[in-house]
């Protein structure tokens, strides 16, 4: 029950978000809120239709994967971190 109500959470403060940013007339930057959203609702659904706690586990387990590599890509000379360093040189970013 604990990650659904944290999308659940998320997915109310990104709703807020929206509401904030179109009443100040920021329909680009509300975009990004309402991207967020679908995605955060998308996710609740596909947990939400069986096998819930199986899912919430995959839905976890994929976050902290996606995070280990975010930060292994900040340790200089790891795989990662030349990957992502090719990668970005490739899109015409150069490192400093």
């Amino acid at each position: 029950m604990g990650l659904r109500a944290i999308l659940l959470r998320q997915a109310v403060a990104m709703l807020d978000g929206v509401g904030i940013l179109l009443a100040n007339g920021a329909t680009h930057a509300a975009n990004l809120q309402m991207r967020a959203l679908f995605e955060a609702s998308v996710y609740m659904d596909w947990i939400l239709l069986n096998d819930s706690e199986r899912k919430a586990d995959y839905y976890y387990v994929h976050n902290l994967r996606r995070k280990r590599i975010w930060a292994l890509r900040t340790q200089a000379g790891s795989p990662e971190s030349q990957e992502f360093i090719t990668m970005m040189n490739k899109a015409g970013v150069q490192n400093r």
